[in-house]
Parts: structure tokens; sequence; C-alpha cells
């Protein structure tokens, strides 16, 4: 008799609209409307989390000049779902920083 685990993982991959590698996106889980995990993509984009209870989890990923849907992928967990790959919807307008200071300085 196979024992079915306690919990699983979640991992996948963030990229930019331009499908480039996001490093230092924020990775937020979401789950039953409480965030039970925050962490962020490593050099290649990449996330992953361990030791979650079964369950569906909204992930919501941030990163500045960058837009993603909200959540940006619902996962449900049990098994683990390792290949959850977010690409962002495309680059914040707001954020043109040197046009906006250099016309106060």
């Amino acid at each position: 008799m196979n024992a079915t685990p306690a919990s699983f993982a979640i991992g996948g991959n963030v990229k930019s609209a331009a499908l480039q590698n996001l490093a230092g996106a924020r990775v937020t889980f979401i789950k039953n409307g409480h965030v039970v995990r925050t962490l962020f993509t490593d050099a290649s984009g990449n996330f992953g989390a361990a030791n979650l209870v079964p369950g569906t989890y909204n992930l919501r990923v941030t990163k500045l000049g960058h837009i993603f849907t909200s959540p940006a992928a619902p996962v449900v967990v049990g098994p683990d779902s390792p290949s959850n790959n977010i690409v962002s919807t495309g680059v914040s307008s707001w954020l043109k920083p040197f046009a906006f200071f250099s016309y106060f300085w």
C-alpha cells in the first residue's frame, strides 16, 4: 500500500513579455485568500516551493516595470506541480523614471 504524501511542491519559471527570464520577480502563493509563501525567482527566472499542503494556490507575480495577470496562475497541488510558466503581459507604462526625473532636474 502506497501512502499519499502530506505535502507537495510548486515550481516554474517567470519570463518578461519578450520571453526573457526574469530574475528577482516576487512570486506570492495565496491559498483561500491568505498569503502562505513569498519568494523570489533565481537568476534564471526559476522559482520553487516545497512542503505545501494539497489544494488550490493562486500565484501572484510582481516585478518592477512588468505587468502580470493577477492571479498569474491558479495551481492545484496534489500531486506536485513543477512546470508553471508565467509570462508578463507587458511593460509598465509608468516606469519611465529618467524622463520624469530629468523634467525636474
